[in-house]
């Protein structure tokens, strides 16, 4: 069933969508420490409605695999009862409209119930170039509704790049949605059908798909729209300073330890009147590239998922920061009590971003210029680790030193706090 129907749903599957039970989908990505690739199972479990799935329509950076449109009808509760119907009905007849637009250019088109009182539009397109089918999708709004940006548009983007890597998500057909609890199925002739029933119109399109024509804009339209585009996104630029979010410098793309602990496990508190004060800004920076984090964070401590982003970004001004030397304090902090912490801070001492960060930090100051942590072992006979009997590793111009072994390690002071303990170990 999977590969007959797939052309209208999604593109890659090295990254996907999955929505929580509030209805907030969650990006998954396919790292090579913690892959989260599209399974067969996964995708199974979709169409079965044990889960709800979105996905991206982008096959590579550039080209598309499926495009569409969402018809929301946007109700709110400070309208009327008769209000928000009035915009459901808007909605659905105007989908109703391009729809049978589309399918009069003999298009690989479907219209869809969104499992609520919404409508979504989808074109198989596979191959095609992603600006060229926003365009079109564009024209075609203009041209039947009179208004080019009146629905939304999937996919988003022109193309995928280092600020956007995977672009938006549209949730998939045929699941179940998860808050209202009905299934996104086909709808013909008015009339919402079954799963089976469904699952034979999209396979009756795919196995014809060479009667179908392919997607084209008049070239008069296609370069008005491309420049109007350009100049509208000019234009936000310069007025939403504070959303230009930067994704180069401090953020990583990928953390260890924000992804194997600190998302995962609920972890002691900094002090009495704080909760996590090193970790909550880089978890919020962190989350705007992978927000599952975020919110794995957030539910483990029980903690309003979106506190974080509306209260850091005032002190960031827009641009995220991410202080490894933050995570560090708080793990050594809760190390010896909190078995989570102390994996943690192993995670974060074998990572070349933080080694990257002692170099930068420079050499040891004050007190401790005067004091060579080798020098200091030789004197008091201390180049083996009193706990294994291994040989210490000695990092002089930073006035570390470390034992593989049993993983001690720290700085001057605690070295000397070694030495004495040891020596009235030996003379008792």
């Amino acid at each position: 069933m999977q590969n007959n129907i797939t052309k209208f749903i999604l593109g890659r599957t090295d990254y996907y969508w999955e929505y929580s039970k509030k209805g907030i989908p969650f990006l998954k990505k396919d790292l090579e420490k913690n892959p989260k690739k599209l399974s067969d199972k996964k995708l199974q479990a979709h169409f079965d409605g044990k889960i709800t799935l979105g996905f991206s329509p982008f096959i590579d950076n550039l080209k598309v695999m499926f495009c569409g449109l969402d018809f929301d009808a946007h109700t709110s509760k400070e309208l009327t009862e008769e209000e928000n119907n009035a915009l459901i009905l808007e909605a659905q007849e105007d989908s109703k409209k391009v729809f049978d637009y589309l399918k009069s250019l003999n298009l690989p088109v479907i219209l869809n119930s969104s499992g609520s009182k919404g409508r979504h539009i989808r074109i198989t397109c596979e191959g095609e170039n992603a600006k060229d089918v926003r365009i079109f999708l564009k024209y075609i709004l203009g041209k039947v509704l009179g208004d080019e940006d009146k629905h939304e548009i999937f996919p988003k983007q022109d193309c995928l790049c280092e600020e956007t890597p995977f672009g938006n998500q549209m949730k998939g057909m045929l699941g179940i949605h998860p808050k209202h609890k009905r299934r996104a199925n086909i709808i013909s002739n008015g009339k919402v059908l079954n799963l089976m029933e469904s699952i034979k119109y999209i396979e009756n399109i795919i196995n014809n798909l060479d009667k179908y024509s392919k997607i084209k804009t008049p070239a008069k339209d296609y370069w008005r729209l491309s420049e109007q585009e350009e100049q509208k996104a000019i234009k936000f630029k310069k007025e939403q300073p504070d959303l230009n979010y930067s994704f180069e410098g401090n953020v990583p793309k990928y953390c260890a330890v924000m992804e194997e602990v600190l998302s995962k496990y609920c972890l002691s508190s900094k002090g009495t009147h704080t909760r996590h004060a090193c970790i909550d800004p880089n978890i919020a920076s962190y989350g705007i590239m992978h927000p599952e984090v975020k919110e794995g964070y957030c539910n483990k401590q029980g903690r309003v998922s979106d506190t974080a982003f509306r209260n850091w970004s005032k002190y960031w001004k827009g641009v995220p920061v991410f202080k490894c030397s933050q995570i560090i304090g708080y793990l050594k902090y809760h190390s010896k009590n909190d078995v989570h912490c102390k994996e943690g801070l192993k995670l974060c001492l074998n990572c070349p971003v933080f080694k990257h960060y002692q170099i930068k930090k420079g050499n040891v100051r004050g007190w401790a210029v005067g004091l060579n942590i080798k020098k200091i072992a030789e004197e008091k006979n201390m180049l083996k680790c009193p706990k294994c009997n291994s040989e210490f590793q000695f990092n002089e111009l930073k006035g570390f030193f470390k034992c593989k072994q049993c993983e001690t390690f720290g700085g001057i002071k605690k070295f000397m706090k070694i030495c004495i303990l040891n020596k009235k170990e030996k003379s008792k």
